[in-house]
C-alpha cells in the first residue's frame, strides 16, 4: 500500500434498530437533528445538495461542520 494515499476514515456501528429507522436517521432532517446533528439547519436527500457549514460540539471541542 502507498503511504502517501489519503485512507478514508472507516467506523462501523450496530444498532438493535431496523434498516429503515437508520435510513430515516440519515436522510431526513428531522431525524437527524434527533440522533445526531442538533442545530444542522437544512438538508436535503438529493444529489447535490450542500448544507450550509454549521458549528458542531463534541465535547471540549468546538468546529465548523462543512
Amino acid at each position: 500500500m502507498d503511504d502517501n494515499r489519503i485512507q478514508p476514515i472507516v467506523i462501523e456501528q450496530v444498532f438493535n434498530v431496523s434498516a429503515e429507522i437508520i435510513w430515516n436517521a440519515l436522510t431526513h432532517l428531522k431525524e437527524m437533528t434527533s440522533w445526531y446533528f442538533e442545530n444542522i439547519p437544512n438538508f436535503k436527500a438529493e444529489i447535490g445538495f450542500k448544507a450550509p457549514p454549521f458549528v458542531v460540539s463534541s465535547g471540549e471541542r468546538t468546529f465548523t461542520h462543512i
